[in-house]
């Protein structure tokens, strides 16, 4: 036993390991006397066969505690974006990107302006919910506040500036640094968002975006 995990709890699998090092943490205070036995318990589980542990260490769960009212209609958006160069020094390329609502094709961008790819990312999936937000425009017409959007996406930052928080909880801020474009960007997406009945991003691993747009 682990703290409190039979063995027999425990599988090879990313999930199962990224679990019992949450379970670890949330103990941290009760079932450790010292940081360093703490830490030599995470140790363990990352020594124990995981191939990636940069995406074992990701959090994938809603951020939004909160369940969606009963009777929304769900749109379901994936999406992923990028750029040719991501150098600022360099000059960026122009930005591009990919986005999926329910079982519909997928629907290609080209944003036509140098920029980041976190900008891409937040833009793509601004034309994703417009994309949405334009079907409630047909008959039968769909209210925003009866629209549950569920978002996913492999960009942490847009994932978080969806959620309007970190996955601690922290509203987000954009940073001195942070670009004019990519202030507009997280704007437009605030904006757009605005009115909907329930809204979730989620992060998803790169092999996700891979295996629906191809890059």
């Amino acid at each position: 036993m682990i703290n409190g995990w039979e063995k027999s709890d425990i599988s090879d699998t990313p999930e199962s390991k990224l679990k019992l090092i949450h379970h670890i943490m949330r103990n941290w205070k009760v079932a450790f006397h010292t940081d360093r036995q703490a830490l030599h318990e995470i140790e363990k589980v990352l020594k124990s066969g995981v191939s990636n542990i940069s995406e074992l260490t990701r959090i994938e769960h809603p951020v939004n505690p909160k369940p969606p009212k009963i009777g929304l209609i769900k749109f379901r958006i994936v999406f992923d974006g990028g750029t040719p160069c991501n150098v600022p020094s360099q000059g960026y390329g122009i930005g591009y990107g990919s986005y999926k609502v329910n079982n519909l094709p997928v629907v290609r961008c080209d944003h036509r302006l140098p920029m980041s790819a976190n900008c891409a990312e937040i833009m793509t999936l601004v034309e994703a919910i417009r994309s949405v937000a334009s079907e409630t425009q047909h008959s039968p017409a769909i209210p925003r506040d009866k629209i549950h959007l569920d978002i996913w996406g492999d960009s942490q930052i847009a994932v978080n500036w969806a959620n309007g928080v970190s996955p601690s909880g922290k509203p987000c801020k954009l940073s001195k640094g942070s670009s004019k474009e990519f202030g507009n960007a997280v704007q437009t997406l605030r904006d757009i968002l605005k009115g909907f009945g329930y809204v979730q991003a989620q992060w998803h691993s790169r092999t996700n975006s891979v295996r629906t747009f191809g890059h």
